[in-house]
């Protein structure tokens, strides 16, 4: 199908992940007119080379013109798990502020919502010890990984940068609402992100608001990607190519 008529899912993945290793296989779930295109931060993954960004506002000016360099007009899905989420909120800002095209659908996974923030927790400033035994603990870590320490050498400042600017971050009211659809995901065991918290989303939609529970922890979104897929692209109006399981929307 030709370009100018495709939708284009631009995703965004949690605090130390590359947004290729969370979403590189989500293509093979959509239908060929959903281009899967996973937006890595400066410094992390396909970016790796490139200096960390200093805020999430600053970043996502950076992101932004990527995403009107790749969609400058049409249809398109913005998706953000965790911190991910955050920059969803910043993205659908600057869209409106420019003057640019909404995203006809926004997904927020697995995150409070930007005005309820997380508290005083301070995680970039753990020793090296504590923040693998946080990551451990929280499910964002296994213990094949720990056996490689080059692996953990590059993954934990990714990790601390990624904290740093969420704990920098200062939500700026009133709440704008992102785009006319918002889709909001948690898992079932999520500690992080309650019923409560995922509600408080409907506040930045300006019409429809649909949530959805999977079963899991913060991390479901690892191995819930076709399911998430097909949710999707149901909000879409189009056909999908599997039956949505195992979540409760509402």
């Amino acid at each position: 199908m030709e370009e100018n008529y495709s939708i284009h899912l631009f995703c965004l993945a949690y605090a130390g992940a590359s947004a290729q290793s969370v979403f590189g296989q989500w293509g093979k779930y959509l239908p060929d007119n959903v281009i899967s295109v996973p937006l890595d931060l400066p410094g992390k993954g396909a970016r790796m080379q490139e200096p960390f960004g200093e805020s999430i506002e600053e970043i996502a000016k950076d992101l932004w013109e990527k995403i009107k360099r790749i969609q400058p007009s049409g249809r398109y899905v913005l998706f953000g798990h965790s911190l991910g989420a955050v920059f969803t909120y910043e993205l659908s800002k600057l869209a409106l502020k420019q003057g640019g095209t909404p995203p006809c659908l926004t997904v927020v996974s697995g995150s409070r919502p930007p005005h309820m923030g997380y508290g005083s927790m301070r995680l970039s400033s753990l020793s090296r010890d504590d923040l693998i035994a946080h990551m451990v603990a929280s499910g964002g870590l296994s213990q094949e990984v720990l056996t490689r320490k080059s692996v953990v050498d590059i993954f934990l400042p990714v990790l601390r940068n990624d904290y740093r600017i969420a704990e920098k971050y200062q939500f700026q009211s009133p709440i704008i609402p992102m785009s006319n659809n918002v889709l909001c995901l948690r898992g079932s065991l999520d500690t992080l992100v309650g019923e409560a918290h995922a509600k408080q989303w409907k506040a930045y939609s300006s019409h429809n608001f649909d949530e959805c529970v999977f079963s899991g922890d913060h991390f479901f979104v690892n191995s819930h990607g076709q399911q998430i897929c097909d949710l999707i692209v149901n909000l879409l109006g189009l056909p999908s190519r599997y039956l949505v399981a195992e979540s409760a929307c509402s």
